[in-house]
């Protein structure tokens, strides 16, 4: 039953931030809004069906795969080095 309310919890919560135009509106209204529910309702970590949180992940990553373009990689060839060094700063 928890499962199911964070589930509409967080589509509701998804769709009103991507309604308001919030920065990756469906993502962060969907995690701030399943958070406050699972906190007001105890905060005890709810167990997904075997194979759903892959499902999920998979489906997100389809979508965000299906949104690169060759522009899009062109410039990302450019932030190579940045990120590199980047990530150098940050792991020390």
């Amino acid at each position: 039953m928890r499962l199911l309310l964070l589930l509409g919890a967080g589509t509701l919560g998804g769709y009103l931030a991507q309604l308001v135009r919030l920065p990756g509106g469906a993502a962060v209204g969907a995690l701030v809004a399943a958070a406050a529910v699972s906190v007001a309702f105890g905060g005890r970590p709810v167990a997904f069906p075997r194979g759903l949180d892959f499902a999920a992940l998979v489906l997100v990553g389809v979508s965000l795969g299906a949104t690169i373009s060759r522009e899009a990689l062109a410039g990302a060839a450019n932030l190579i080095v940045p990120a590199l060094l980047l990530l150098a700063v940050l792991s020390a």
